[in-house]
């Protein structure tokens, strides 16, 4: 089994973002990726209190944490993984768009589209151009 972050957002009781961090640093990462969607907050507060002062103000946006959420065991391939976990669905993929070291994972060209558009590029060309993401496929 692998243990896994889940973060969602949701706007009116309905998901609006999930977010799967997965590998060593998912503690790290899902805490950054929480303390970027909260403008304003305590850095000496543990994130469950951030969040908690997040979902109280009632602005029809909640934040809900998953720590070590359980999915299927991964099947290996020369000792890696075949698959990894879409930043957007949760669902396995195996192939698809890699941004930043393994920040985000999409099998949506659609998605990888709006991705590099938040990260300021105007087209998937110029993020790859920028080593910013790529496309792979995992072994089967």
């Amino acid at each position: 089994m692998t243990n896994v972050n889940v973060v969602l957002i949701l706007k009116n009781g309905i998901v609006e973002t999930t977010k799967v961090f997965g590998g060593e640093n998912k503690d790290v990462n899902a805490e950054k990726f929480i303390k970027e969607q909260v403008e304003d907050f305590d850095e000496d507060d543990d994130i469950n209190t951030i969040i908690d002062e997040y979902n109280s103000q009632s602005n029809g946006t909640e934040i809900i944490y998953e720590i070590s959420e359980i999915i299927e065991e991964e099947e290996e391939v020369d000792g890696e993984s075949n698959f990894r976990i879409d930043s957007d669905t949760g669902e396995k993929i195996t192939q698809g768009f890699i941004f930043d070291d393994g920040e985000y994972y999409t099998g949506s060209e659609e998605k990888a589209l709006e991705y590099a558009k938040k990260l300021g590029f105007k087209n998937l060309d110029e993020s790859y151009e920028a080593e910013r993401h790529y496309w792979t496929e995992w072994h089967e």
